[in-house]
């Protein structure tokens, strides 16, 4: 349960005072004209040859330069809004004609650099322009943010005044990076500066100048970006501000070639334009922009802000420029300030870790509000205590880690222990999957065979020793209490690790070329699983592959043919991927050897949980509480790829459903196109033949998701049946509308326009988790530490390294927080560390997950529905920590692995 004097954890997010009203604010709007709209239009349509067609304005370059070179624009809108522009005061008309000139000029050239594309003349620039400066118009607006509605379900309705809420984040972020507001992060004085978002709405603040890490006679150089958002919470009728803090670090080296072929990163650049008073009449800070620049045989930008602000305000460095040297461009001391953001897989890797420990944030939350609190407060959540019947509840698996690479274990304590859960696993397999199992290992370095092989052992209690075993033979073991058979099988994985055989160009390849080259691969690993033995019962497959930052692009990754291949007709293995960096491994230092130890152990269990393999019956007993018994437990997920995404090019979208009951260890799926449950690794194996993909518009796809929902709900195996269904929010609620913070009801499901409706014995529980939950910090009950927060030492509640459990607030029965324990792998964390004073260090901090308690049969009590998901996450083969998901949701989670497609990849949309 946690650690029982941390009783209170605070979010990293803030509502408006209770009783009280935020004070109206004063604007000036522009309305982007009608006219003008249309016009541009028609430039698009005959720039692209797509008359007749619809076609979007190119305002994305528009709205970046703008905000680069106009600090005292609060707001910028989607043109289609009523309102485009929101500033505190008039900007000059006149300047910003000059900016939109220049944006049709970059858009619209007379002759266009890309040949595919027709030149527009400049009287249809002119005519453009002339409709602009006759219509342009700063409007005087008041926000009202002193009050707002409710949805019909109680939870606060957003939408109503939508802009007074949207420009909240803005707001917030202008006052917190105004000239001479700073804060102290540990010893360190931090200043803020606005940036645009990279992926979601809100605002975004970043720390400027960059902090410093020499390593090796090399500096590494990073930031602390700062993002705001506005969140609802089912059935809680105030909304609330998020914080969230991460690192932002730049490529730091004079080394040029960073950007891997077809590859892009995103550069963010801050500059002045020397346009005086009548810009930035409040002095607010400048923007930072972010403009992407990618390899295409030379390094250039993806699109046209920097053409655009050359127009403007020259920047000092060519793309070439930047990368041969990125601390030139940073250019710390002065402006403009180019930075190229640093990704995971950039050669040589950059020395600073990711996160921040809980000392950082709660500092710089703690300071936050101090600004803030006129108007808002802080939210805090107390612990729910609870206790499990362990005596019939299940036992969650809890194998003890190895001490390093002897793969022994000296504490006496732990001893007996891993003895205990060794011997566990076996028979679990026995149960789940039958007499016999086959583990095969396809593998690049012989380390990793050795490890694994090892790891298999060490899970399972074996004594055999793989020392003097070559690499060909199998290894084979009886459990003769349990009559199961253990075949531990190697295969170098050849040409497999190979990339697809598909072009490099930063255009992706046609999807039928995609498709062919997938399609070999997979014919490859049949033809050498023909030449291998033959194999009974069930077979699992560890594949070794480079992970997705060595591949020059990322259409040819094999990971998918490979998995695929592995998955076809007569073939049927799941498998599991590991990709320990060996070119580091190779180094030999304690630590890394350490670390494939544990993911080779971690991965052990990864597959045996795809083979359906469950430890014990998830049944969950609290004391002198009456659940039903058994319950069934099932999760809904929507395999959801675009075309893009997809490797023939095409929309797949595909309902499924995983089952497990909580008497018993067998784990089922269905999925749209199949008219039976099958077991788990069946169904996985299966669902890229038989899934049936939903087509249609929107409404169509609506529809039939539903239509599945609701008639899986009705079929026997459920109907009647004692049955909580969870459901993530943010994978199903496009489809299914019921599952969004205003539609979601305590009264019944809705799948249409009807009333909602209870259906007997069924309860529902919403998970919520990643960027739409808030980070968070424990308080202790009663001791104290000394703060800094700005220049002043003060006295806060201790704060705890970590805890768990489960958090609710009394003024909402249906909304529960649920925290796992902090994962083996997470930094040690003292009251007093700080980012700063271990940039290396990897801070990760367990993520709160969101359960919304929505139906409930009459006599339920919610709290009751929240524990018994809250232990799902406990209820797996895990090994460093719990899942993100109940164990059945995140089975449903994992079915995507085994649909036709290639990597996911970001893509910029204009708006």
């Amino acid at each position: 349960m946690g650690r029982t004097e941390y009783n209170t954890i605070r979010l990293g997010a803030f509502r408006v005072k209770e009783q009280h009203q935020l004070p109206a604010q004063q604007f000036y709007a522009l309305k982007f004209p009608e006219l003008a709209k249309d016009l541009i239009k028609s430039l698009v349509a005959q720039r692209d040859s797509r008359l007749n067609k619809p076609v979007r304005i190119p305002i994305s370059s528009l709205n970046a330069a703008l905000r680069v070179i106009i600090p005292a624009l609060i707001y910028i809108d989607k043109i289609w809004e009523e309102f485009w522009l929101y500033s505190r005061g008039e900007i000059p008309i006149n300047q910003l004609l000059v900016i939109l000139s220049h944006w049709l000029d970059t858009e619209f050239p007379d002759q266009n650099p890309n040949r595919r594309k027709n030149g527009i003349t400049f009287e249809q620039r002119q005519a453009v322009m002339e409709v602009l400066c006759n219509n342009l118009q700063w409007e005087s607006v008041t926000l009202e943010t002193d009050s707002w509605q409710t949805f019909p379900n109680g939870t606060a309705n957003i939408t109503e005044n939508s802009n007074s809420f949207i420009l909240l984040p803005d707001i917030i972020a202008t006052e917190l990076s105004k000239p001479g507001v700073t804060f102290k992060l540990d010893d360190k004085t931090i200043q803020f500066y606005r940036c645009s978002p990279m992926t979601r709405p809100g605002a975004e603040l970043i720390s400027w100048p960059p902090e410093s890490y020499r390593y090796k006679q090399r500096i590494y150089y990073y930031s602390i970006a700062l993002q705001l958002t506005v969140q609802t919470v089912p059935f809680q009728p105030y909304p609330q501000l998020q914080c969230d803090l991460i690192t932002r670090r730049w490529c730091s080296l004079e080394k040029t070639g960073l950007l891997s072929e077809g590859q892009a990163s995103s550069v963010y650049i801050r500059t002045q334009v020397k346009w005086g008073k009548a810009i930035n009449p409040d002095g607010d800070t400048e923007y930072f922009q972010v403009a992407p620049m990618v390899w295409k045989g030379e390094a250039t930008w993806a699109n046209n802000l920097a053409k655009l602000l050359a127009e403007v305000n020259p920047l000092p460095y060519t793309p070439k420029q930047i990368l041969a040297n990125p601390v030139q461009a940073l250019n710390i001391d002065d402006s403009p300030n180019i930075c190229i953001t640093y990704k995971d897989g950039m050669n040589p890797k950059h020395k600073v870790g990711k996160g921040f420990p809980p000392n950082d944030y709660r500092q710089l939350m703690e300071q936050i509000a101090l600004l803030l609190k006129d108007n808002w407060e802080s939210i805090n959540y107390q612990r729910f205590k609870y206790n499990i019947n362990s005596k019939v509840s299940a036992e969650p698996f809890d194998l003890p880690k190895p001490d390093g690479i002897s793969w022994t274990i000296a504490n006496s304590k732990k001893l007996k222990n891993y003895e205990k859960e060794a011997k566990r696993l076996p028979k679990a397999i026995g149960n789940c999957i039958g007499k016999e199992l086959t583990i095969e290992i396809w593998y690049i370095h012989e380390s990793t065979l050795d490890a694994l092989r090892k790891a298999v052992c060490y899970c399972l209690g074996l004594t055999i020793s793989t020392e003097n075993t070559d690499n060909f033979s199998d290894i084979t073991h009886h459990f003769p209490d349990i009559d199961l058979t253990l075949t531990i099988r190697s295969q170098p994985i050849g040409k497999l690790a190979e990339p697809l055989p598909l072009s490099t160009d930063n255009n992706k390849t046609i999807s039928q070329k995609r498709k062919d080259a997938i399609k070999i691969c997979m014919g490859e690993i049949a033809e050498t699983i023909k030449d291998m033995p033959p194999t009974t019962g069930k077979v699992g497959v560890f594949v070794e592959l480079y992970d997705e930052n060595h591949w020059k692009s990322k259409w040819t990754d094999p990971k998918a043919a490979i998995r695929l291949g592995f998955a076809q007709e007569k073939i049927d293995r799941v498998s599991q991927f590991i990709a320990p960096n060996h070119e580091e491994f190779n180094n030999t230092t304690q630590q890394l050897q350490n670390q494939l130890v544990q993911k080779a152990i971690s991965s052990v269990l990864d597959l045996l949980r795809s083979l359906g393999v469950q430890i014990t019956p998830p049944r969950i007993v609290i004391p002198s509480v009456t659940l039903p018994d058994p319950i069934t437990y099932v999760a809904l997920w929507l395999v959801s790829r675009t075309g893009k995404t997809s490797a023939h090019g095409k929309q797949q979208l595909i309902p499924c459903m995983v089952k497990m009951r909580s008497d018993s260890q067998s784990i089922e799926a269905t999925f749209n196109g199949l008219s039976k449950w099958l077991p788990y690794d069946e169904a996985l194996v299966k669902l890229n033949k038989l899934g049936k993909s939903i087509t249609g518009d929107d409404k169509q796809k609506s529809s039939e998701i539903k239509r599945f929902i609701r008639g899986m709900l009705q079929r026997k195996e459920l109907r009647g049946k004692d049955t909580l269904l969870l459901c993530d929010a943010q994978n199903l609620r496009r489809y299914w509308k019921w599952l969004q913070d205003s539609e979601i009801s305590q009264e019944g499901l809705v799948f249409g326009l009807e009333s909602p409706q209870l259906i007997p014995n069924l309860r529902v529980v919403r998970v919520r988790e990643d960027e739409e939950s808030p980070n968070w910090y424990a308080l202790h009950d009663t001791d104290k530490q000394k703060v800094k927060l700005f220049y002043d030492l003060v006295d806060l509640e201790k704060l705890a390294t970590s805890t768990y459990g489960l958090f609710d607030t009394k003024s909402n029965d249906r909304i529960f927080l649920s925290i796992g324990e902090k994962a083996s792998t997470m930094s040690k964390i003292s009251h007093d560390s700080s980012k700063f004073k271990k940039p290396k260090e990897n801070w990760t901090h367990p993520q709160i997950v969101e359960l919304t308690v929505a139906c409930i049969q009459p006599g339920d009590k919610p709290e009751h529905w929240a524990i018994v998901t809250h232990e799902l996450r406990q209820m797996a083969l895990q090994y460093n920590s719990p899942l993100a998901r109940p164990i059945v949701l995140h089975l449903a989670a994992q079915m995507p692995d085994y649909v036709l497609m290639v990597d996911e990849e970001s893509s910029e949309e204009e708006t």
